[in-house]
């Protein structure tokens, strides 16, 4: 009971969260001459970018009754501005509020396992030499970062195959951040003191003290690890931000909501917490978003350079990051064959100051630290492939293993709705390929795909949700099929998580429309609404439900 009752009141609040953004996201009736208005299927308003739109367009001609006769009044601007300002604010309230009752919810769930893993695993996985070993290079053997830096491509050179040498210096790096942020700021090293358990601090020092590793860590250098738990702890919550901000570039608010509130139940980021693989989703996606923006506006060329130096800091983490860059690079040519060549130029070209933008930290760094990053990364990839050679798997029997472990990992309902959706919308974006050039006379998929809505852009978000889950299939197909990873998929794919949970839109939003498009359902909308409700609580608690069992029965320590 006491391991399963705060994972439980957790989802309570986690659910609660979700109930109330659906009310809160649900888009008003409009009354006709005194007649309720069917609410529209699902357009494309997406998660925040289309709250302005929204407005704008229902503030033109608003429709009241006077008596029995409709009349019609003009909008005012200001009013809108005011609404959309105040819808605005409120989304971003909500988003902010599930990204607490994530950090929350992620935390109990960690307390499921066994006890004597879910104690000292939080501080000992990242600490311990034979599981990574950053950390404790960082604290005791890391005297000068110039002198580690420069000599780190020879170090690279000596053929290990195991943690160290198949990584960049990056998580080196920032195990030395947190060393000395808590050095320098005892202000900080004290608050992050407070939110870590006090059973977990006395089992790490009681499996310290047995192993006699190196000398005891002093109370500054046990902060720095601390914060670095914690950092990884949040960065898995914090991926909800970028994740709605490009789900909105697909989906209705609602499809969006849904997605991001799925996403910390992935069994995964909570068995692998706090290693550093649940760091990727968060960087991963931040590229993304960058892109996604810079796409949307095409005068935030800004936005493509943040991108690139994001990038570039997450292939000083891990190399892992490369299928983020295959992602674009497939999304653009994908796009080039059914969209206007001005969009998917445009596109290109944001990729180039992507690559452009980590191609210049990348020769700055090497020049200042006197350490070639470009060598180091190729030697990472010399030294991953030298595993397989020490350690020889058989390879046809791990590509069979990989897809059931990624399916336990992200959750059964979750992989079943994403592969679902995967196979519809290649498909879809395969025929709209052989028979037309024009985003908009795509024809949709009658399964997956929403009935046209006014405004004309939800046949280009359709189109772009075809571009995209085929742009991801492609990638993560291609990435399993090269057998880059024998084993560890549930680990080691962490940063594919995001897609996989964006890929089960198509299905989130074929479920919201089916719902609202009842027989039963034809009445007043609020009774489709909470029927809508019902749907998609219905997903977020079987997803809890397989959460909680999973996390309970796999504690994540030994990987």
């Amino acid at each position: 009971l006491d391991r399963l009752l705060p994972a439980t009141l957790a989802a309570g609040l986690l659910f609660s969260i979700h109930r109330l953004g659906l009310t809160m996201l649900r888009k008003p009736r409009r009354c006709t001459a005194g007649v309720d208005e069917p609410e529209q299927a699902p357009t494309s308003d997406g998660a925040v970018r289309s709250a302005a739109a929204d407005d704008s367009q229902t503030s033109q001609t608003k429709t009241t009754q006077d008596g029995q006769t409709g009349t019609t009044s003009a909008g005012s601007p200001q009013k809108a501005l005011r609404r959309s300002t105040g819808d605005r604010v409120k989304i971003c309230l909500i988003y902010l509020l599930l990204t607490a009752g994530s950090v929350i919810w992620i935390r109990c769930l960690q307390q499921t396992p066994p006890r004597q893993h879910r104690e000292i695993k939080p501080l000992w996985v990242l600490y311990d030499p034979s599981s990574s070993g950053y950390f404790f290079e960082a604290a005791f053997r890391m005297t000068s970062v110039r002198r580690f830096l420069a000599g780190y491509e020879e170090r690279m050179g000596q053929g290990d195959v195991l943690h160290v040498g198949t990584h960049p210096p990056g998580l080196f790096l920032l195990s030395r951040l947190c060393l000395d942020l808590c050095e320098h700021a005892p202000g900080l090293a004290s608050a992050v003191q407070v939110t870590v358990s006090p059973h977990a601090v006395r089992a790490f020092r009681t499996v310290e003290a047995e192993a006699r590793l190196a000398p005891a860590l002093s109370a500054t250098q046990l902060a720095a690890l601390q914060l670095l738990s914690l950092f990884m702890e949040l960065a898995i919550s914090l991926t909800i931000l970028p994740l709605a901000f490009v789900g909105g570039y697909c989906f209705d608010r609602r499809t969006v909501w849904q997605i991001c509130c799925l996403w910390p139940t992935l069994p995964a980021l909570s068995i692998f917490c706090p290693k550093s693989d649940v760091l990727f989703p968060l960087t991963g996606m931040l590229v993304i978003a960058g892109t996604v923006a810079s796409l949307q506006q095409p005068r935030r060329w800004w936005s493509a350079v943040v991108s690139g130096i994001v990038l570039w800091c997450g292939l000083m983490l891990s190399l892992a990051h490369l299928p983020v860059l295959v992602l674009l690079l497939i999304f653009a040519a994908a796009e080039f064959l059914v969209t206007e060549r001005p969009r998917s130029t445009h596109l290109l070209w944001i990729i180039g100051v992507l690559i452009t933008t980590v191609a210049v930290c990348t020769v700055l760094f090497s020049i200042t630290m006197n350490c070639n990053l470009g060598r180091v990364w190729l030697l990472n990839l010399t030294n991953h492939a030298g595993f397989y050679e020490q350690y020889p798997r058989t390879a046809w029997k791990w590509l069979l293993a990989n897809i059931p472990e990624l399916a336990f990992a992200v959750g059964l309902p979750m992989f079943t709705a994403a592969v679902v959706s995967v196979t519809a919308q290649m498909r879809t974006y395969c025929r709209s390929a052989l028979t037309t050039s024009a985003a908009t006379e795509v024809p949709a998929d009658a399964a997956f795909l929403p009935e046209r809505t006014h405004g004309g852009s939800s046949a280009d978000n359709r189109m772009t949700t075809a571009i995209f889950c085929t742009a991801a299939g492609f990638t993560m197909l291609s990435l399993w099929l090269s057998g880059k990873n024998h084993g560890e998929a549930a680990r080691l794919w962490c940063f594919l998580m995001p897609w996989i949970a964006l890929c089960t839109g198509p299905v989130i939003r074929q479920s919201i429309q089916n719902s609202g498009n009842k027989p039963f359902a034809s009445g007043p909308a609020r009774v489709r609404s909470v029927d809508v409700a019902r749907v998609l609580s219905a997903c977020l608690l079987l997803q809890l439900v397989v959460s909680v069992l999973t996390v309970s029965r796999v504690s994540g320590f030994s990987f």
